[in-house]
């Protein structure tokens, strides 16, 4: 399941092309089949989830995209890597320090319902000072 979250500036648009996902938007559920189709506007809590048999194949639109993208491959990395429980918490401080980078470098793109935002402005900056960084990559010289 992916955790409660909002989106400040963007709309989201989900098809669902392969099995079943309910999603949770204003916490309301809403369970989607193939074929269908939900919107999700700018500054509304929502999550989804797989709660078919099988395999579910879900296409999300946004708009406009800013760094979505990003955040989602990057939330991959750290989820690939089972810092985190099936419901998304961390296991361990460093993972916490971690989601909390994560979270400060894309808090203008996706905002966590948990725990409170006026929580993730203030702790969220600090924790990220113990992230490791990303290495650069080294510059490119001409010859």
């Amino acid at each position: 399941m992916l955790a409660d979250h909002v989106h400040p500036q963007l709309e989201e648009r989900y098809e669902v092309l392969q099995g079943e996902v309910t999603f949770s938007v204003d916490r309301k559920p809403r369970r989607a089949g193939a074929g269908e189709r939900l919107v999700v506007p700018a500054g509304v809590r929502h999550s989804f989830e797989n709660t078919g048999t099988g395999v579910a194949r879900v296409v999300a639109e946004a708009d406009p995209a800013l760094a979505l993208r990003e955040s989602i491959q990057d939330g991959a990395v750290l989820t690939q890597t089972e810092k985190f429980t099936a419901n998304g918490k961390p296991r361990s401080l460093r993972a916490l320090v971690e989601a909390a980078a994560l979270a400060a470098r894309y808090r203008e793109t996706v905002v966590l319902c948990s725990p409170p935002p006026l929580v993730q402005r203030v702790l969220f900056p600090l924790l990220a000072r113990f992230a490791v960084r990303k290495p650069e990559p080294a510059p490119v010289r001409a010859r």
